[in-house]
């Protein structure tokens, strides 16, 4: 099973809705919604808001955009990031960039590298903690994630948030370099509404095609 513990303000009604877009016409599926009615919100409470990206690869030199730009205040809530380490070379030193109320060329939070950003070190583990770790890994597929719950992300006019693409160089005596890679990226965040639309989720062929192959 799968849960989410996220909360999910509404103040006049809330719909939930599950598609089926697979192969298997038909999947058994269990479901529990649990809520709370009559509470008094303010009317610019935040609604919680999921956008999903792939780039399938990367462009070589360019940070993967984890969180378009969003206008207006809110508060940043985590990602799930999901990596297809197409040449199997070490590509975690990527830093996350957080953009915020008017920044352009340097952003007001800046990591260390992706691996630092999940809260492990000296690589990536087999191990799940409760607001960051490594969910999955196969090869050189890796599920991660992130929660920003006991240290929460406001912003007060705009935010944008990258994943810089860089990993270890070829050439002997180390060093860096800028790598391509197949990274997609659920952002979870609350803004009020009436908001900026989200961009168009993938359809499911663009979702689940495979990794791109390294020339």
């Amino acid at each position: 099973g799968m849960s989410i513990y996220l909360q999910m303000p509404f103040l006049k009604n809330a719909k939930f809705t599950i598609t089926n877009e697979g192969p298997e016409k038909y999947v058994p599926f269990y479901y529990q919604v649990d809520y709370t009615i009559n509470e008094k919100l303010p009317n610019d409470i935040g609604r919680l808001h999921v956008s999903f990206r792939r780039e399938n690869p990367t462009t070589l030199g360019e940070d993967f955009t984890i969180l378009p730009k969003r206008t207006g205040m809110g508060r940043f809530l985590g990602c799930v990031l999901g990596i297809n380490n197409v040449d199997n070379k070490w590509w975690g030193e990527g830093e996350v960039k957080m953009f915020l109320d008017g920044d352009e060329k340097f952003p007001t939070i800046c990591g260390t590298g992706t691996e630092d950003y999940i809260g492990h070190a000296w690589g990536f583990h087999n191990n799940a903690f409760l607001y960051g770790g490594m969910a999955f890994r196969d090869d050189k597929l890796y599920t991660l994630y992130r929660w920003h719950l006991p240290d929460p992300i406001y912003w007060k006019k705009d935010i944008r948030i990258t994943l810089q693409q860089i990993g270890a160089s070829d050439v002997q005596g180390g060093g860096y370099r800028n790598k391509q890679e197949d990274v997609s990226a659920a952002a979870f965040w609350y803004e009020p509404v009436p908001s900026k639309p989200l961009e168009q989720m993938p359809d499911y062929a663009t979702r689940m095609a495979p990794g791109y192959t390294p020339q």
